[in-house]
C-alpha cells in the first residue's frame, strides 16, 4: 500500500522482539532522528550512577522505572509552536540534507526506499499448519497462559516474515489463528446459563463475556507443570498424594481461588470419586494439607485460645 518494504533491524534486542524498519532508510539518518531517545538514555545511566554513589547499591527494577522517568522529564525540550504539514515536511528533509551531508544522497536513499511492489507468496493450507504450529511454540515459551491476542500478534507476524500478500493478509493471520485455538488447550468451564438472543453477540457469544478474554495453554506446559508439582510432593511431602492435573491448572493462569475455573474443557477429575466440590483438590501454594483440614485445624487451635 505505501510502496516499501519493512524489514528486521540488524542490531540484536537482547529479551526484546526485534524492531522492523523500512529497507533502504540510511540508519545514519534513522539513528540521527533517535536522539531523544539517546539522549534519556544518557541522562538515565548518569542518574543511576549518581543513585549508585549515593546509597551503595544498583537501584531496583521499579526504582530504575522511576529514573527513566525522571530522565524523560529532564530531557524533554520545549514544545515548538503548531505548524502545518508542509512547513513539518520541509523541516525534516532539511534534517536529512544535513545529516546525510548532500541532497543528492537522499533523493538516492529515497529512490532505493519506495517503489517496491512485492507480489507476495500465495496462502496454502500447509503454510497456515506449519505457522500455527510456530505461532504455539513461541508463545508457550514466554508464557503459561494466552488468549487470542497473543496468538493473533505472533501470527501477523509470522505473516509479515514469510511475505504472504496483502490482499491475504488479513484471512491467512485469521486461519493461522483459528488453527492454533483448536490446537490449545482451553482453560475455564462454559457458563451453564444461556443469555437470551437479544443480550448475544453477532457471533453469538454473550454480551457478558469479555470479548478475546479466554485463556488457553498447551499440552507441553500443563506436562511441564504437572511435572514440577509431582517432584515437588515427591521430593517435600513424600506421603501425600500426586498432584492432579486440577491442582496443576490451580498453579498456573489468573490464579483463581477455585481450581475448577482453571480446568480444561471436558475435565472429569473430581467426578469418579463421588465428590462434587470442584476444589476438593484444590491445595495452597506450599502446603500439602487440603484446605479443609486446615480449616479443622484452624478451628481447634482457635478453641484452645480462648480457653
Amino acid at each position: 500500500r505505501l510502496g516499501v518494504e519493512f524489514v528486521e533491524r540488524a542490531e540484536p534486542t537482547a529479551g526484546k522482539l526485534p524492531v522492523r524498519e523500512i529497507r533502504g532508510v540510511s540508519t545514519t539518518l534513522t539513528r540521527w532522528w533517535s536522539h531523544r531517545r539517546i539522549a534519556i538514555e544518557a541522562r538515565q545511566s548518569e542518574i543511576a550512577t549518581e543513585f549508585q554513589q549515593r546509597f551503595g547499591r544498583p537501584p531496583t527494577a521499579t526504582e530504575a522505572k522511576s529514573l527513566g522517568d525522571q530522565a524523560t522529564l529532564e530531557t524533554r525540550d520545549a514544545k515548538h509552536d503548531p505548524r502545518s504539514e508542509l512547513d513539518q515536511r520541509a523541516t525534516w528533509r532539511a534534517e536529512a540534507d544535513d545529516v546525510m551531508g548532500d541532497p543528492a544522497e537522499v533523493e538516492e536513499m529515497y529512490a532505493r526506499a519506495i517503489g517496491r511492489r512485492n507480489a507476495g507468496i500465495p496462502l496454502t493450507g500447509e503454510w497456515v499448519e506449519y505457522t500455527a504450529a510456530a505461532t504455539i511454540d513461541a508463545v508457550e515459551e514466554a508464557r503459561a497462559t494466552w488468549n487470542v491476542w497473543h496468538l493473533r500478534a505472533e501470527a501477523l507476524r509470522h505473516a509479515r516474515r514469510s511475505g504472504i500478500a496483502r490482499e491475504q493478509l488479513d484471512r491467512a493471520v485469521t486461519e493461522v489463528v483459528e488453527t492454533a485455538i483448536s490446537r490449545s488447550v482451553r482453560l475455564g468451564t462454559d457458563d451453564p446459563i444461556e443469555e437470551p438472543a437479544p443480550l448475544g453477540r453477532p457471533d453469538g457469544a454473550s454480551v457478558y463475556e469479555v470479548h478475546g478474554a479466554t485463556l488457553y495453554t498447551s499440552a507441553k506446559v500443563l506436562n511441564a507443570h504437572y511435572d514440577a508439582v509431582s517432584c515437588l510432593h515427591t521430593r517435600h511431602h513424600a506421603r501425600s498424594a500426586v498432584a492432579t492435573p486440577c491442582q496443576v491448572l490451580g498453579h498456573i493462569g489468573s490464579r483463581t481461588p477455585t481450581a475448577c475455573r482453571l480446568r480444561p474443557t471436558g475435565c472429569s477429575h473430581g467426578a469418579n470419586d463421588g465428590s462434587s466440590d470442584p476444589g476438593r483438590h484444590e491445595t495452597d501454594a506450599g502446603h500439602s494439607r487440603p484446605r479443609a483440614a486446615r480449616a479443622r485445624q484452624e478451628r481447634v487451635g482457635l478453641r484452645r485460645y480462648r480457653r
